[in-house]
């Protein structure tokens, strides 16, 4: 059971201030709750059968806490969303058919997310996978993909003022109403409220508590033990389908109506508000813009800090790794399948242990995205010697054959990587394959994310 300040924390906080996605709640011991700090993938399951949190309502926080696709990476966060094209709220969560073919494809790939470089993604789910099962991949997505799914978000712009009024009656109840309701309100009122909540006396009323429902009990049993099927033509269960589809029908008519009045409500009552206050939105909207924006180049700075000089440090793994993440960048879906043939050759080859393979992944992805142009071409200094060129090279030609279907750019990448490779192994290189830290890179070389 919540309590008062748990219910008004929840509604102020989270409903009408929104706060949560825009880095604006404290915890009780005044730590900043951050959603930019989260580390760990995070999953987003919506639907467009959803009338209650539509797709762009369950994902227009990642347009509130990122600045761009770009962000999201030098944060070092995984988001990965998925879209049902028709069921409904509830059906996300309890429909047997979902259960078996989206949660199950989300519980089988955990691997394959936790593994996956951060970034935006579209999980898909297609006929054709193994042993006529389901093929699951990562699509790469913009944060221009998510803006699409929402005609405008103008409409959020009035929860402005809504917040506005919601002050005021706020400090209005605990200034004239509140004190009263603690002097008239007692536990054992309260007590009593709630065991009249209809939800729970609804429930108690056709319950064995009820003295009147002990007959019910009665004739329960005996229906149950000479229950027969009916047959499909029975009269009966056909005016039983048809009054269903009737009051199903009729109910979403309800619902239709009701929305649309509610809304309807809700501008008439918002809108002189909305209108009066644009000038103050613009300024609002101006600032949480800066925001995002200086947070997005923080989180920039602190990310080449941490990686830039680490372009030339590592051996034959990370150069296996290096060159596989740059191949896969011309891939717009990560095959599930391929990504795990790719990650058991890896293993099989003694490069990396399961364990090691996310630092080791997120590492070489995080100097591709900082300056591409240079870690392409440390590539020498990481593999040194002959013998670990060749090695290296082995294994990227073991896993693209495991792996199949490259493409004749990906090809031509390849070949530049062995172009290098070719060069003589000089004592020069050979040195300085073990120097912490490359030259500082021109400015020819810098690039945005990929």
């Amino acid at each position: 059971m919540l309590t008062k300040d748990e219910i008004g924390f929840i509604t102020e906080e989270l409903f009408i201030g929104n706060k949560l996605a825009l880095g604006g709640i404290q915890s009780s011991g005044g730590q900043q709750v951050d959603l930019r700090n989260i580390r760990a993938p995070i999953v987003v399951f919506a639907s467009k059968g959803d009338n209650i949190t539509p797709p762009q309502q369950a994902l227009n926080w990642i347009l509130d806490t990122y600045a761009s696709t770009d962000d999201i990476r030098a944060c070092g966060q995984v988001i990965i969303y998925m879209l049902h094209e028709s069921i409904g709220h509830l059906g996300i969560f309890v429909s047997g058919g979902v259960a078996k073919r989206e949660h199950r494809a989300m519980i089988d790939n955990l691997d394959v997310i936790s593994t996956l470089p951060p970034g935006l993604y579209e999980m898909t789910i297609e006929k054709g996978g193994a042993e006529g099962g389901w093929k699951v991949g990562f699509a790469k997505r913009e944060l221009s993909d998510i803006q699409s799914l929402d005609d405008s978000r103008r409409e959020e712009l009035f929860f402005i003022p809504v917040a506005r009024v919601s002050e005021f009656n706020k400090n209005a109840y605990e200034q004239f109403v509140s004190p009263w309701m603690r002097m008239l309100g007692s536990p054992l009122s309260g007590e009593m409220i709630r065991r009249a909540n209809p939800d729970r006396l609804d429930r108690w009323l056709w319950s064995e508590i009820n003295p009147l429902m002990t007959v019910v009990g009665d004739l329960a049993g005996t229906v149950r033990d000479q229950r027969r099927r009916a047959s499909p033509d029975n009269p009966f269960l056909r005016a039983e389908q048809q009054t269903a589809e009737l009051m199903a029908n009729w109910l979403d008519h309800f619902r239709d109506v009701r929305d649309m009045a509610t809304e309807t409500l809700f501008y008439m009552l918002y809108n002189p508000l909305h209108l009066a206050m644009r000038s103050e939105e613009a300024d609002l909207l101006e600032r949480r813009s800066q925001r995002l924006d200086s947070r997005s180049r923080q989180a920039r700075a602190e990310l080449e800090r941490q990686v830039r000089a680490d372009v030339a440090e590592g051996g034959v793994p990370e150069a296996v790794l290096r060159v596989l993440l740059w191949l896969a960048r011309r891939r717009p879906v990560v095959d599930a399948q391929r990504f795990r043939l790719a990650e058991a050759a890896l293993t099989g080859s003694a490069m990396l242990d399961s364990r090691q393979m996310r630092d080791a992944i997120r590492r070489q992805f995080y100097l591709l995205i900082v300056d591409e142009e240079a870690a392409i071409a440390a590539l020498p200094d990481l593999v040194a010697s002959a013998d670990d060129r060749k090695a290296m090279l082995d294994v990227v030609d073991k896993v693209a054959a495991e792996i199949g279907g490259i493409t004749s750019e990906q090809q031509d990448d390849l070949e530049r990587v062995r172009r290098m490779l070719t060069a003589p192994v000089t004592e020069a290189r050979t040195a300085g394959s073990r120097r912490r830290g490359p030259p500082p890179p021109s400015a020819e070389t810098q690039r945005p994310l990929h």
